[in-house]
């Protein structure tokens, strides 16, 4: 039995950048859980790509859930240790 890796997983795999704006925009406009919750699925979806990490953890800090902030924080700066942003 072959066993197939989804697309979105693959390496270079990226959300498109509508996706980004959303999220963006949910961070932008204080909708902290929603931003979290759509954070969630697309690091599910794009494991390997550092935005999603990043602005989890960001809505994390913003809920005041600091220690729960650190973990996707350190994957979004595993991922892209050359972006001084995250």
């Amino acid at each position: 039995m072959s066993h197939k890796t989804p697309p979105s997983a693959k390496a270079g795999a990226a959300p498109s950048p509508q996706v980004i704006q959303t999220l963006t925009a949910l961070l932008n406009q204080g909708r902290f859980a929603q931003c979290e919750a759509q954070a969630r699925a697309l690091t599910a979806q794009f494991p390997g790509h550092a935005f999603g990490w990043s602005i989890l953890g960001v809505c994390l800090a913003q809920l005041g859930r600091f220690a729960e902030a650190v973990a996707p924080m350190q994957q979004a700066v595993a991922l892209q240790p050359s972006n001084v942003g995250l």
